[in-house]
């Protein structure tokens, strides 16, 4: 397994950024955008010129978010990680992940019914989520550290959105200032997380499916996939955090991002299935339906 100092050249690039007192959105602009979130319009935001701008405006627009949901569906429950793949941060331009805030009212029970209008441009992704078990994962600086942190780690669709208008030309830190995209997400089955070697070396092997309900796999693709380990999202994570004054707490969900592909979804009525291999003796699922809408 590759060394978690591979990653730490990237983890400076983007703790150095993080809420340097940039200007960004007004607190107008994110109330109005907030208004709109996220199945009215495509959202006019104001250019994002620097990773600070954008996260400043993050912080905005998610406050927004839950003024607009109140204490239950817009209580912080954890964070996403986003541009974990090396193709998505070479078309979007960044040169590390990123970081969304999850609210309690993005989290849908497994086999969930979604309208297809839950959303402007929704979208559908294989994703993986763990769960934290203590304040400890903020001293982890391996991946047998993350691991006996964790308590569980769950098969987990992401739902984000694109809300830009089609053949509207955005760049990462737009997608960071409107929270990654984050919108809805699927819980779905999981497995306790075990500090061992062994059961790393079983994440590093895992293999994952995508289907929809003809059968037709979507894609296939290794765990590994995510950071060549999933578990150095959580580490890139706690260091980022670190340089925010930040810290992880017990129960939060973090969203490690995906394993492949994103997929654009359509106006038809469809189940997903994303399956996990190897984990455990039986595979591990999520699923969802997405509903046609008038």
């Amino acid at each position: 397994m590759p060394r978690f100092s591979n990653f730490l050249f990237s983890i400076a690039l983007a703790s150095s950024s993080f809420f340097s007192f940039a200007e960004c959105m007004s607190l107008e602009d994110a109330n109005r955008l907030a208004s709109l979130y996220p199945n009215k319009a495509a959202l006019d935001l104001p250019p994002q010129k620097t990773l600070d701008e954008a996260y400043c405006s993050q912080a905005r627009y998610v406050q927004a978010i839950q003024e607009k949901w109140g204490e239950v569906e817009g209580k912080q429950v954890g964070y996403k990680i986003g541009f974990t793949g090396k193709a998505g941060q070479k078309k979007f331009d960044i040169s590390h992940p990123a970081i969304g805030i999850l609210l309690d009212g993005m989290i849908e029970e497994n086999e969930a019914t979604l309208s297809f209008d839950f959303g402007y441009r929704p979208m559908i992704e294989p994703d993986l989520l763990v769960f934290v078990k203590d304040e400890h994962i903020m001293q982890a600086d391996n991946l047998l550290d993350v691991a006996k942190s964790l308590t569980s780690i769950h098969a987990f669709i992401e739902m984000p959105t694109i809300q830009f208008r089609l053949g509207k030309v955005f760049t990462s830190r737009d997608l960071i200032a409107l929270n990654v995209g984050a919108t809805k997400m699927i819980m779905g089955e999981g497995v306790e997380v075990q500090a061992t070697p062994a059961f790393l070396a079983k994440i590093a092997a895992a293999q994952t499916a995508f289907f929809d309900d003809s059968g037709k796999m979507i894609q296939s693709a290794p765990l590994s996939n995510l950071m060549e380990h999933p578990f150095h999202a959580v580490l890139w994570l706690v260091e980022a955090l670190k340089a925010q004054g930040k810290t992880l707490k017990k129960g939060d969900y973090i969203s490690l991002g995906a394993v492949g592909r994103l997929f654009p979804l359509f106006n038809e009525t469809k189940t997903y299935t994303y399956r996990i291999n190897g984990l455990s003796n039986a595979p591990i699922m999520s699923r969802v339906t997405v509903k046609a809408s008038n």
